[in-house]
């Protein structure tokens, strides 16, 4: 890969944007300590930090996508010193740790998998109650929007999808598996536990994808949700399916392909930990874009 993908681009993009902004704040903040010998105000705080989250969950992303390191900083160091768009080059990068992304990917679909089995079992549990409710939608629709904002970012098809994580009869299979011989008191536990785990980082990481233009809401190398659920609650166990680890590749079909010759069968991770409960509500169908009042220029693609 010489140049960046046109996925690639627009996350370039969104990072310059981001940078350009924490780059003339901090300059802002310079000069008025120069000239007047104060601090900034509340509101330089305010911007600055929102900013720098938007910058820092972006580049979290671009990271899982395996957007070169590189890149990331060329894009990063051009806005903050004020360098325009269409002046930004990048050099040829290293080959991605493929093991590393397509792992982190993998770990992530075995949990959604089991996120959504829960999540489909629960309701035909009963009622909850609605802050509960809310908590585990929120934190569903986080991990979902982000796998599938990356995926789309790493655009992956739907060949790679099945090599890498089995068809959907495969999630069907291993979400019943994840549920077999458990009583209705452990289920509710797992999910109410699951609607505590902290996924503001995720559900930002999802935000700023939206903004770069990346797909959130549905993938071809995933599962549709609607579908996935909709089987869960109709077929019977099955045997759990096979969650594919790739090996070193050049490129992305490489790496995929090469996952063939490594089947292993692992057990669904999920963490019973009990983090905070995220303060950011999230909704992938409504992401409002910050205004950017020094944003670069951006390329028609």
């Amino acid at each position: 890969m010489k140049k960046p993908t046109r996925a690639q681009t627009r996350v370039l993009q969104g990072l310059h944007a981001y940078a350009t902004e924490l780059g003339q704040l901090t300059r802002e903040a310079q000069q008025q300590r120069e000239t007047t010998g104060s601090t900034p105000g509340r509101e330089w705080f305010d911007r600055y930090h929102q900013y720098a989250i938007l910058h820092e969950a972006l580049t979290s992303a671009a990271h899982a996508a395996a957007v070169p390191p590189q890149w990331i900083g060329h894009a990063r160091d051009a806005g903050e010193r004020g360098i325009a768009w269409a002046e930004v080059e990048f050099m040829k990068p290293a080959v991605p740790d493929w093991d590393r992304v397509f792992g982190d990917l993998t770990a992530q679909a075995r949990q959604l998998c089991e996120w959504t089995a829960l999540d489909t079992a629960r309701r035909q549990l009963g009622p909850v109650p609605a802050k509960t409710g809310e908590a585990f939608d929120r934190n569903l629709t986080a991990l979902r929007s982000r796998l599938t904002g990356v995926v789309n970012l790493l655009d992956l098809n739907p060949g790679d999808g099945e090599q890498l994580w089995g068809t959907i009869g495969d999630w069907v299979e291993t979400g019943h598996q994840l549920l077999a011989d458990h009583p209705a008191e452990s289920i509710f536990q797992r999910w109410e536990t699951a609607g505590r785990v902290d996924t503001e980082s995720l559900a930002w990481q999802a935000t700023t994808l939206a903004q770069a233009r990346i797909k959130i809401l549905t993938s071809v190398a995933l599962p549709d949700h609607d579908l996935l659920t909709a089987r869960l609650g109709v077929l019977t166990l099955g045997q759990p399916s096979l969650f594919l680890h790739p090996r070193n590749g050049a490129d992305i079909s490489a790496a995929v392909q090469a996952a063939e010759a490594d089947l292993t069968c692992v057990e669904p991770v999920f963490s019973a930990v009990d983090p905070p409960e995220s303060a950011l509500v999230y909704e992938a169908d409504t992401v409002a874009a910050p205004e950017f009042r020094a944003a670069a220029r951006e390329v028609d693609l």
